[in-house]
């Protein structure tokens, strides 16, 4: 990876992620940097990115990890939902989400209509947000364990 930093800092600095080329264009590059960088850190040492990085390792027959499992990939994955970090994904917060995933290929009338329609179907007790238990369970039938993978070096 010669955008992370030579082995004599040993550190991974929020700045170097952002210099990813695969993360700079990713419309949600942004929030997965945010996700690595959660608890408000501007680095990362060795033993940190790899935890963090465990979570896209590809789960091989039942041998997941507390940093793979699909729990871990779930609450990743809400975390890039919800950005105030309450706990629960708001209708603006899924909106913003949309917005960024599909850009300007669709209007903002039907981006509105797909958060209406998610926000319907996934929160269950009729509350205005989507809870995490309601959020796993609205990914109940996707395949998250490999969705959420990255094939690194055997």
């Amino acid at each position: 990876m010669q955008h992370f930093p030579t082995q004599q800092s040993k550190r991974v600095l929020r700045h170097d992620f952002l210099l990813i080329p695969e993360l700079a264009i990713n419309p949600l590059g942004d929030r997965i940097v945010n996700e690595f960088f959660k608890d408000s850190q501007e680095e990362l040492n060795f033993r940190q990115f790899v935890r963090k990085l465990a979570r896209f390792r590809k789960v091989r027959s039942q041998q997941s990890t507390e940093f793979n499992n699909r729990d871990a990939k779930l609450r990743f994955l809400f975390g890039m939902y919800d950005l105030d970090m309450d706990g629960r994904i708001s209708s603006n917060e899924l909106l913003g989400m949309l917005q960024m995933m599909v850009g300007a290929n669709i209007t903002v009338e039907q981006i509105n209509n797909i958060g209406e329609r998610t926000m319907a179907e996934a929160d269950l007790d009729g509350d205005g947000y989507i809870s995490y238990d309601e959020f796993v369970q609205a990914f109940d039938n996707v395949d998250i364990e490999q969705k959420m993978s990255i094939r690194f070096l055997e």
